[in-house]
């Protein structure tokens, strides 16, 4: 199909141009998108060799995807962002309120960025926008830190400057080409979506909508999974999750979030075990971790209800929190046995809660 209100990639890229793709976080399928685009690349005058994909994280899903496009493209080039590398960063402007917007190097220099990213919804824990993927995960380590503080803010201010950092920075860049995948209720891929501008954004939330909305149904006991995305292991996907199941669940009742785990708890986190609330939020703020986000969504989730987790192991890091542990399902069946009603969200790190 033809990218939505945009010309074909062969009439946009020309000899000569360097291609940056930004491969942003959690995104469903993403090897067999990335070769796809890259295949796409073959039948333009850019030469494969001018081609880098950068990714925003290190680790197992980073691997693979190198491993995969060196299967099939030898002479694209690979690399992993650090937002601690000054020398691997480049100072693109100011932002409105005169915050300094520093950007991956590689993507500041192509003259051509193509962002591949997870289509997500307002309703998610730090949701940026359109371009939500680019920044702060391609941005310096203060940049970071400071969308984590704006993201903990408790009123729209802070949402409505994070949106539109992204946003000038998208514009910046010169993004006009953009991928977006919409992911499934269960971490597959629905559609995947090419485009520019407001149309894609308004199409893309419109196939999210259809692939992932439930109508929120109150219960005392909600039991959330999260999804088999890319990011299924990862404590931002429990951390969505979580805030999904805050909306279906009764005041002071119980949350137990299913997820194969396979990060440790993080700095940030690890202050609640402090179960003094005020005093856990006041210190979890105060730490300017990457994980900050995510410990304010646990904590505001435990001043609700009771959280348990089922994740196969990390028993001892995750009761040291202030959190309930079933070591396999035959203890949430048995949970299940003291209340008259359980609500299942599948794939709840991409639940949309809507009205029937």
């Amino acid at each position: 199909a033809s990218p939505i209100d945009f010309v074909p990639l062969s009439q946009s890229v020309f000899p000569g141009d360097t291609v940056a793709i930004a491969v942003g976080p959690e995104v469903p399928g993403i090897n067999e998108v990335v070769i796809a685009l890259l295949k796409c690349f073959e039948d333009t005058q850019a030469s494969m060799a001018d081609i880098t994909v950068v990714v925003p994280y290190d680790g197992e899903t980073a691997g693979q995807l190198k491993e995969a496009i060196a299967s099939e493209f030898s002479s694209v080039g690979f690399q992993v962002h650090d937002a601690h590398d000054d020398e691997a960063l480049a100072y693109l402007a100011a932002s409105a309120v005169g915050d300094p917007i520093m950007v991956n190097r590689t993507l500041c220099d192509a003259d051509v960025v193509i962002p591949i990213t997870t289509v997500r919804h307002d309703g998610m824990l730090g949701y940026n926008g359109g371009f939500d993927g680019l920044i702060p995960e391609f941005s310096d380590a203060a940049t970071q830190q400071r969308f984590c503080e704006l993201i903990s803010a408790t009123d729209e201010t802070g949402g409505l400057q994070r949106r539109g950092d992204v946003r000038e920075t998208a514009w910046l860049l010169g993004i006009q080409l953009s991928v977006r995948v919409v992911p499934n209720s269960i971490g597959g891929v629905a559609s995947i979506l090419a485009g520019m501008g407001g149309q894609l954004d308004v199409a893309a939330e419109e196939e999210l909508k259809q692939a992932c909305s439930v109508s929120p149904e109150q219960a005392p006991l909600v039991i959330a999974s999260v999804g088999g995305n890319a990011g299924a292991g990862h404590w931002r996907s429990l951390a969505n999750a979580a805030h999904a199941a805050s909306q279906f669940v009764q005041a002071n009742g119980v949350v137990v979030l299913l997820s194969d785990l396979n990060e440790s708890v993080g700095t940030a986190t690890r202050f609640l075990a402090d179960l003094d609330d005020e005093s856990a939020g006041r210190r979890v703020m105060e730490s300017q971790q990457p994980d900050q986000i995510i410990a304010m969504e646990l904590l505001r989730l435990r001043g609700i209800c009771r959280i348990y987790f089922c994740c196969g192991g990390r028993q001892d890091e995750l009761e040291e929190i202030g959190v309930g542990f079933a070591a396999d399902i035959s203890e949430i069946e048995n949970l299940c046995t003291e209340y008259d009603k359980c609500v299942v969200l599948h794939g709840a790190d991409r639940v949309i809660p809507v009205q029937a």
